[in-house]
């Protein structure tokens, strides 16, 4: 399918909504994704690879009870994606970064990413909370904002990254690869191991 509109688009399922290969939603303003609307404890977002969700300018709020699979999101705005009793994974790499955003916010009961397939982001500012482990790759200058997660937490950057807030792993270790200069400016507060 393909959806295209100039104002703002919601999308709501008391259920799972499923986006296919060739589906795209495109919008000019606020997008708002909402799986599970009767608040029963049961939805899914699956995105295919190759499926988009575009909202030019505004913002992408994407909401689950289950888990959350990112295919592609892109504005100039900011993206929240909340799963409130599963993880966020990574649908695949079709058209590039998962998450093309000025800022982008995750919260999940469960794991953000994985090791063998981190959220892939093209943002300037991250912020996560997981009660799993969280692995991003991000391209670009990166802030990171406060993460908050109760097992290891992996970011990649080709750039430069910022850490602006405080980072919290309960009972994991921290390991950042940066390719250019990192700022530390907050604390940082690896339970399980020293960081690298």
């Amino acid at each position: 399918i393909r959806y295209s509109v100039r104002g703002a688009i919601t999308l709501q399922a008391d259920n799972n909504i499923t986006m296919g290969t060739a589906a795209r939603v495109n919008g000019e303003a606020a997008i708002t994704v909402t799986a599970d609307h009767d608040k029963n404890s049961s939805g899914l977002l699956t995105m295919a690879d190759g499926s988009v969700i575009n909202a030019t300018g505004g913002n992408i709020i994407v909401t689950a009870a289950g888990n959350v699979s990112l295919a592609q999101m892109i504005t100039t705005g900011n993206v929240e994606v909340t799963s409130t009793a599963g993880a966020a994974t990574e649908a695949g790499d079709a058209g590039g970064a998962d998450v093309q955003a000025a800022e982008l916010t995750i919260n999940a009961s469960g794991s953000v990413g994985t090791t063998a397939n981190p959220i892939e982001t093209q943002v300037a500012q991250l912020g996560v909370t997981s009660a799993g482990t969280i692995d991003v790759d991000n391209t670009g200058d990166l802030t990171l904002g406060a993460i908050t997660a109760q097992g290891d937490v992996t970011i990649s950057v080709a750039s430069e990254m910022i850490v602006s807030d405080a980072i919290n792993t309960g009972g994991g270790d921290v390991s950042w690869d940066v390719t250019e200069a990192l700022h530390i400016t907050a604390a940082v507060t690896p339970r399980g191991g020293p960081v690298p």
